[in-house]
């Protein structure tokens, strides 16, 4: 008989095999050839490569260089791609899927980015017709347009530079402008101020005129119309705001946004308005 183990011929009085010292038994009474020994090998499973995932993350990453699409697919090629990396072994495949994701979400900052500026500008470029409302916070026959969203700036003191949020209030006497601490409350003078008012056009143009403001009022009142005109055919006009002959004084700078001024304007002077409640 034969070892079942090594295949060695040994004696059935023999307790142990002497070629590999296993416990003898007669279960085997053939010679243990190789082709035995890989007959009766147990199957082993290698598990496959789940890279599966690395070639849909490089698929979608690629499909998701195309603009705006890849807002659809650049988070489902992140999620595999993060799978794969981790699971799979092929490194080319794993580089290659690195790199592919790396340039998509660098094209992909590169679009959005614009995209959501454009929005934000919209917004700001928004302009509506609106009553002023008495003590009882009831619209009142005053009506005025002015930016729905306030126009973003800064307020400049010694002590340093702060956000500043503004508003261009345009009514049948003239142009005010109304300045905010970003969510604060309007900014008010002690005593009647006299302010130096410069315009910067798209065109690099400085226009100058002047405003004032009462302590009792919330906005300083423009000498002229001069806003109007600018907003009418530029885009965008800064507004930069002094005190007058007051060099330690605050200083205001923003950007006023055309957007659909022109029209809400024609409406306002042509009679257009919005019903008093």
């Amino acid at each position: 008989m034969y070892c079942k183990y090594c295949g060695t011929e040994v004696s059935p009085s023999h307790i142990y095999c002497a070629g590999c010292g296993a416990p003898v038994s007669a279960e085997r009474s053939v010679p243990l050839t190789p082709e035995v020994i890989v007959a009766e090998r147990p199957a082993v499973h290698v598990k496959e490569e789940p890279k599966t995932c690395l070639i849909l993350a490089i698929v979608f990453a690629s499909v998701g260089l195309i603009p705006f699409i890849n807002m659809l697919l650049l988070p489902p090629a992140i999620v595999l791609g993060i799978v794969g990396l981790f699971t799979g072994r092929r490194v080319g495949l794993k580089v290659t899927t690195a790199i592919i994701l790396t340039i998509s979400l660098i094209v992909s900052v590169f679009w959005m980015v614009p995209f959501f500026s454009d929005l934000d500008s919209e917004d700001r470029g928004e302009w509506h017709i609106d009553y002023e409302l008495d003590e009882f916070e009831r619209p009142v026959e005053m009506d005025y347009m002015t930016n729905t969203e306030a126009f973003e700036g800064k307020i400049k003191e010694i002590s340093g530079e702060y956000d500043l949020e503004a508003y261009v209030i345009v009514h049948r006497d003239g142009v005010d402008l109304q300045l905010h601490r970003y969510h604060g409350g309007p900014i008010r003078v002690q005593e009647y101020t006299v302010f130096n008012v410069t315009f910067l056009d798209e065109n690099g143009t400085k226009h100058y005129t002047t405003a004032t403001m009462d302590p009792e009022d919330e906005s300083m009142h423009l000498a002229d119309w001069m806003l109007v005109e600018l907003l009418k055919t530029n885009e965008t006009v800064q507004v930069y705001v002094a005190e007058q002959e007051n060099d330690e004084a605050d200083t205001y700078l923003f950007t006023a946004v055309r957007g659909n001024f022109n029209d809400v304007y024609h409406d306002y002077y042509q009679g257009v308005f919005i019903s008093a409640a």
